[in-house]
């Protein structure tokens, strides 16, 4: 919207933006590129849209401190190396008493921790968090004015209070008022940039599960409606294909580019708007909006995998196992091979072997046409991020080890909850 919307539609809000980050009064951080929904983006999609809303607020406001307010409070814990990783020291999280925001119900700050920053920990990664309120809480307690007061008599030292909402709101009206209420106050305004570079961290906290703005876990609201999950499969399915092209095309240009390319669509198609807030429906304007764009995701993921295919073709009677997955382990794997009718007479003339000698296998043959079709499933040690070759001939002179199952020895180490490898072609 920074880029595009606003340059177009509002330049006013661009200009005066910018003459206060030039005279002190705001700093800009970053919120996400792509509105998007980054609990539920992989690490490619994390760093482009990082790396892309850094570049944008760069190119508009000339400069951004290293803070970020997530998208629709979603966090996961991984975030934190992630953040840092990409330059970003610190992080804003509601610590409202509103239950339908933030982590109070995970984590309780107590004393200088409520007003101050705190450090964030997920392991040997860590980063700043930052405590901020809304409205709800002013009202909570009795005003902006009673609740400075509450803060004097409760805190010692200096404190941080941010009062942080959505800057459309209608519960901004009248907030002015609530400020001439406090003039007469010692209150000083300062920005969390300004605050942080003299204020280090006054505790610790560990967040162990996901956090987003939402009813129920925080997530509900994004992923019970049947739109949800249509568009985050099809956005799945691209992030999938593209990540098989990678493997199979290994390096080759061409297939890069088109692989980068397919990434901005699904970018867009990862926007929280495509997922809620609303309920028990979404507008249809956006279901088309959503619809569209993960759609052309797979599209242009498609169009980067065929060629990698192409480029990158497999010896006859040989099966390709791909594994995208950052994990080698024994993993179920199906496959179809076709044998003409003239040569088949039983399945146990098929044999598929890696490196290390014959598999196990379990065949169900369709003899009803020509070609007659194998259903095979075999138990494949797969490639960390990776493919694994394997061999099958038939010969129904010298049957195999198919016997129409796999026994307990066969799946041996076999984790079911381990989605399979993916077949790159019988040739």
């Amino acid at each position: 919207s920074t880029d595009d919307w606003l340059a177009s539609d509002a330049p006013d809000i661009l200009e005066e933006v910018t003459a206060r980050v030039a005279t002190g009064q705001d700093d800009v951080r970053l919120m996400s590129w792509n509105n998007g929904a980054v609990s539920a983006q992989d690490l490619e999609e994390f760093t482009a849209s990082v790396e892309r809303g850094v570049a944008s607020n760069v190119a508009v406001f000339g400069e951004m401190v290293p803070g970020v307010q997530p998208q629709e409070n979603m966090f996961q814990p991984d975030h934190v190396g992630w953040y840092r990783d990409l330059g970003i020291e610190w992080i804003t999280f509601f610590n409202s008493m509103s239950l339908f925001t933030g982590f109070p119900l995970d984590v309780e700050l107590e004393g200088s921790a409520l007003y101050n920053p705190v450090t964030l920990e997920d392991g040997d990664d860590d980063m700043v968090v930052v405590p901020v309120y809304h409205h709800s809480d002013i009202f909570d307690h009795g005003g902006l004015r009673a609740w400075i007061k509450q803060l004097e008599a409760s805190q010692s030292g200096d404190v941080l209070l941010v009062i942080h909402f959505d800057a459309d709101s209608e519960t901004w009206v009248g907030f002015d008022g609530e400020l001439a209420d406090i003039a007469d106050m010692d209150v000083s305004y300062t920005t969390i940039q300004e605050y942080l570079d003299t204020h280090p961290p006054v505790g610790s906290m560990t967040l162990l599960g996901d956090q987003a703005d939402g009813i129920g876990d925080g997530y509900q609201s994004w992923a019970e409606k049947d739109i949800n999950h249509e568009v985050y499969t099809q956005v799945a399915r691209a992030r999938e294909m593209n990540a098989q092209a990678r493997l199979i095309a290994n390096g080759e240009a061409n297939v890069e580019s088109e692989e980068e390319e397919s990434l901005t669509p699904r970018l867009l198609a990862l926007s929280t708007t495509n997922y809620g807030l609303a309920a028990p429906f979404l507008h249809p304007d956006r279901e088309i909006s959503a619809r569209a764009f993960a759609e052309e995701g797979v599209t242009l993921a498609t169009t980067a995998r065929d060629p990698a295919e192409t480029t990158s073709p497999i010896a006859d009677n040989s099966l390709a196992v791909i594994n995208t997955r950052p994990s080698s382990e024994p993993a179920l794997v199906h496959a179809t091979i076709a044998i003409p009718a003239s040569d088949y007479v039983a399945a146990d003339g098929l044999t598929i072997s890696d490196g290390d000698g014959e598999l196990p296998l379990a065949v169900v043959a369709d003899d009803s046409g020509d070609p007659v079709l194998l259903e095979v499933d075999m138990v494949v040690t797969l490639a960390e991020a990776g493919i694994t070759t394997l061999t099958y001939s038939y010969d129904p002179a010298n049957p195999a080890t198919a016997s129409g199952a796999l026994d307990d020895s066969a799946l041996d180490g076999v984790s079911f909850g381990v989605a399979p490898g993916t077949i790159h072609a019988l040739l």
